[in-house]
């Protein structure tokens, strides 16, 4: 599965990081996630 985020400013980066840490276990389980990182500002 592909997921992308999406963020602006700080504040979202500190809403984004507990989903990409989620992410990050995980894909250390084995599940197939990718995900990418979109920085709009």
């Amino acid at each position: 599965m592909k997921i992308t985020l999406i963020a602006g400013a700080r504040p979202n980066f500190m809403k984004i990081a507990p989903i990409i840490e989620a992410i990050k276990q995980s894909q250390e389980k084995g599940l197939a996630l990718e995900y990418r990182l979109v920085h709009t500002g």
